[in-house]
């Protein structure tokens, strides 16, 4: 968490004022801050960067509140899981868009996104007392390309803001 502070210290704001150690977040909220931030990005790096930002930062908040006993760890795990889904769901539209732009369209191609493990049960895949960096398991299935069984194409996916 102190790298993150390091990395972050605006998230300090967040932290000082007096209704933080309230209720976590609603996916309403989330959505609209990530929205809010996504809407002013210049390029699709810039997208990939606040995206990262955002995530890095929830995350250290989230982190927060378990240390000071706000939230359990079962809590924290939910809001952990709440989150991976929003910014999953954000990626996948930006990273559709982009393929559509520079590539066009696949005609009759669809995909779905897998999220493995405890993420897929909404608990996260992470233990809340280990680094919140760790890899998520995802993968995409996607029909529509020659390639694969089936005309089926299965890929890892490794979240963008699970680096730094």
């Amino acid at each position: 968490m102190a790298d993150s502070l390091a990395q972050f210290p605006e998230v300090m704001d967040a932290v000082i004022d007096p209704s933080f150690f309230g209720a976590l977040p609603q996916e309403a909220d989330l959505a609209a801050g990530l929205e809010r931030s996504l809407g002013q990005a210049s390029s699709h790096e810039d997208f990939l960067d606040r995206i990262r930002i955002f995530a890095q930062e929830h995350m250290f908040l989230i982190g927060t509140r378990v240390l000071s006993g706000t939230v359990s760890a079962e809590q924290a795990g939910e809001a952990f899981a709440r989150l991976a889904d929003l910014l999953i769901r954000s990626l996948y539209g930006a990273v559709v868009e982009n393929f559509v732009r520079l590539h066009g369209r696949v005609p009759c191609q669809e995909t779905a996104i897998l999220a493995l493990g405890k993420l897929g049960g909404r608990e996260d895949d992470r233990n809340v007392r280990s680094r919140p960096d760790r890899g998520l398991r995802l993968r995409s299935v996607s029909s529509g390309f020659p390639a694969g069984r089936g005309g089926f194409t299965v890929a890892s996916i490794s979240p963008a803001w699970c680096s730094a």
